[in-house]
């Protein structure tokens, strides 16, 4: 793989940060920094306005999960927001977000009537055939990034590897086939 994209709903407006590094400042986690190399020419490829501040936790959490030893290209993006990336390298790309935040009464949100059976639907669809559709998933704020990751891979399907609702936010961890 040449470099990684992730795709982060928590950008301050849809665009692609200069810069792959950040902290968890923001949420009260001082020391706690992560830089990486970013890819130049990926970033000029990618046809949104610059990001010129330090990410988001969407792109800072995996960014400390591991060293990834390959330039990362982070893109905030917008609920309905459109991604084309037109380049003839290996990419390999990581939607940044979590699915419901109401699955439980402890969630967040509390519990969404019928958001669990959303999430078993989408993460069923992802298993037979990636699609090209909006997402709608109740509380979330990922419908922009998983769109845009079905966009990308419409047609193939996922293996799941890792789903849990840990304090009643769906995770989902899958790898495209």
């Amino acid at each position: 793989m040449d470099s990684i994209v992730i795709l982060t709903p928590h950008a301050p407006r849809a665009g692609v940060y200069r810069n792959a590094s950040g902290d968890l400042r923001a949420f009260g986690v001082p020391g706690i920094e992560v830089e990486n190399e970013t890819d130049d020419e990926l970033v000029a490829a990618v046809d949104l306005p610059a990001i010129d501040r330090a990410a988001d936790h969407g792109v800072v959490v995996p960014l400390l999960l591991r060293d990834w030893g390959v330039p990362v290209v982070a893109i905030g993006v917008a609920d309905g927001q459109r991604l084309a990336l037109d380049i003839e390298r290996r990419i390999g790309v990581l939607a940044s977000a979590n699915l419901s935040a109401g699955l439980s009464a402890r969630a967040p949100l509390t519990e969404i009537s019928g958001a669990r059976e959303c999430e078993e639907r989408f993460i069923a669809s992802l298993t037979r055939e990636i699609g090209s559709e909006s997402v709608d998933l109740p509380g979330t704020c990922a419908a922009g990034v998983l769109t845009c990751f079905g966009e990308m891979f419409a047609g193939r399907r996922a293996r799941v590897l890792a789903h849990e609702a840990p304090v009643g936010v769906g995770y989902l961890v899958a790898e495209v086939v």
